[in-house]
């Protein structure tokens, strides 16, 4: 995906890729983050 964006001027493209991200990051945080782990998320 980096590699056509790179080349290409596709908006739709970097936003699928944009909200594909939060999505998986949603997902994770919505299913195995707990708060114990803040500190370690945070570095």
């Amino acid at each position: 995906m980096l590699g056509i964006a790179w080349f290409r001027a596709w908006r739709e493209l970097n936003w699928i890729g944009f909200a594909f991200t939060f999505g998986v990051l949603g997902m994770w945080v919505a299913q195995r983050y707990t708060p114990d782990q803040y500190s370690i998320a945070q570095g």
